[in-house]
């Protein structure tokens, strides 16, 4: 009862050897359906004769609702009825969700990639891999942001880009140059660590801060002594040698620091090496 089309010798109840063709006119519909006689598991099997591979057969199968991808003994994709997808995982509990068990330890001097890698092969200086992320607010405006990795001239370097989105205007809170220099609202910064927090304070009877540090500290202090916790810690060391003319000073803090509610506790606006 078996039937062959190219072959004297089928193998099932329908073999086709050869090239098949499934037509239509414009905006026309063809199907091919398999299944639906009973059975809630439906599969397609694709193999080749390579014998090189031991994996090399590769299904689709539809259980449930539920499409699966894989090849012999290993689920790759699975596509819910629920319109998830998951990517090593069978039951993805969000649009996309990709799973891998990796017991490899981070170490700082190779390259960590092991779950997602975006690249941008363009050969641009300064060209850039981006994630954005999109969101909506009541009044159905988009307020959108952006994680980028960025290349340089210099050979083998990238570098990271935060990008927010403010009332429209599009800013670069957060900048990390490929040398590991750190810049907050300072694109190329040229400090190990720089931020740019310049504000214009025209009255100084309102209440307000270019940049704020919180310690809620308690307790007695029973001596008379410098306080040694605090909201921040400035430590420069320095064997630069100055001359009468031309004086090398280590600025600190340009302006008094007061430990607000005890008394008097006011450190030196500049301190000499």
């Amino acid at each position: 009862g078996n039937v062959g089309i190219g072959t004297t010798s089928p193998d099932g109840n329908l073999e086709v050897v050869g090239t098949t063709v499934i037509s239509t006119v414009t905006d026309g519909v063809n199907a091919v359906l398999i299944g639906l006689a009973g059975s809630n598991r439906t599969t397609i099997q694709f193999d080749t004769a390579d014998t090189t591979h031991t994996n090399r057969q590769w299904g689709l199968t539809n259980i449930a609702g539920d499409f699966y991808v894989g090849r012999h003994g290993l689920n790759v994709m699975t596509m819910k009825n629920n319109g998830n997808v998951g990517i090593g995982t069978t039951l993805p509990g969000t649009k996309l969700e990709i799973d891998k068990a990796d017991a490899t330890t981070y170490a700082s001097s190779t390259l960590a990639q092991n779950i997602l890698r975006l690249q941008n092969t363009s050969a641009t200086d300064n060209s850039f891999a981006a994630i954005s992320f999109a969101v909506n607010n009541a009044n159905s405006t988009t307020g959108n942001a952006s994680i980028s990795a960025f290349s340089t001239a210099t050979d083998s370097s990238a570098g990271l880009r935060f990008q927010t989105r403010d009332s429209g205007t599009y800013k670069e809170p957060l900048h990390i140059s490929p040398s590991g220099t750190i810049g907050i609202n300072k694109i190329n910064p040229a400090e190990i660590y720089q931020v740019d927090i310049r504000k214009d304070i025209t009255d100084p009877d309102t209440s307000m801060y270019a940049m704020r540090i919180d310690t809620n500290m308690s307790g007695t202090k029973s001596a008379a002594t410098d306080i040694s916790q605090g909201g921040m810690y400035i430590d420069t060391d320095s064997s630069a040698i100055g001359t009468t003319t031309d004086e090398h000073r280590v600025i600190g803090i340009n302006n008094d620091v007061r430990y607000s509610g005890l008394p008097d506790n006011v450190y030196a606006t500049q301190s000499r090496a």
